[in-house]
């Protein structure tokens, strides 16, 4: 098996935590970010918010990622993350994908 490849973008840190360098900074509430830390999820978290697809929607499910991305942030809320470009959605998305492989 090949070791994956990591973007340009994403530091993966000692810690086990996953550095997302966003592609322009953001505000959140007053306070300029620039990238975004994730910490890896414990199985109960990933449960939490993971419910069954036929039970939620699809926009749901969304607000569900975003909750769940925001609780592994530093310092992020699911709607600073729902305001993203999705260029910068797609590279903390990336991100946590990377917990699970």
């Amino acid at each position: 098996m090949s070791e994956r490849t990591v973007p340009d973008y994403l530091t993966l840190n000692d810690d086990y935590s996953v550095t997302v360098k966003l592609s322009r900074p953001y505000d959140e509430n007053g306070v300029k970010k620039e990238s975004i830390t994730l910490r890896e999820p414990t199985a109960r978290e990933q449960r939490q918010f993971s419910p069954a697809s036929d039970k939620v929607s699809p926009a749901q499910l969304g607000t569900l990622e975003e909750k769940m991305l925001a609780s592994l942030a530093d310092g992020v809320t699911p709607e600073f993350l729902g305001n993203l470009a999705m260029r910068d959605y797609g590279r903390v998305q990336t991100a946590f994908s990377f917990f699970t492989d």
